[in-house]
């Protein structure tokens, strides 16, 4: 084995064994409890294994509109307030929506220390892995480019 493969490894194990206190971010729709309850098994037994505690659940429904989400607004409030170390989240497009929200939450992230793990793997900043998350930026900033 390569010595930096080993390190990688190591520095990898240490990340899992640090202690955090982690927010979980379920979105569904109504008639999904389900799929909700799924969602919910998953990210607690993940967060249960890393030995995560969690802090508190942020759980929105698919409304009509199609943009209310108010417990994803309180998850950012209480991100700003450092009530959280993690936001462990089935899927990245479970918490971005919108090119606008999800350039802002991204912001916030960064500024608050806050890191950003899907079940989905893809995406994990607690590992460095964030070529999603900068590969949806650079999507939004073409987007926004053409769009002016």
């Amino acid at each position: 084995m390569k010595k930096g493969f080993d390190k990688e490894v190591q520095l990898r194990s240490e990340v899992a064994l640090q202690e955090y206190c982690a927010a979980l971010y379920l979105w569904g729709s109504l008639d999904g409890g389900e799929l909700l309850s799924h969602q919910m098994n998953r990210l607690s037994e993940y967060a249960h294994t890393k030995g995560w505690e969690i802090v508190d659940a942020y759980i929105d429904y698919e409304s009509m509109n199609g943009r209310a989400r108010p417990d994803l607004d309180r998850l950012v409030g209480d991100a700003r307030q450092g009530r959280f170390d993690v936001i462990l989240t089935a899927s990245l497009e479970r918490i971005l929506w919108g090119t606008d929200f999800a350039l802002a939450l991204r912001v916030e992230l960064l500024l608050a220390e806050i890191h950003l793990v899907t079940l989905d793997s893809m995406v994990d900043t607690l590992a460095g892995d964030t070529a999603l998350i900068d590969f949806y930026d650079w999507i939004y900033s073409l987007a926004d480019v053409r769009g002016k």
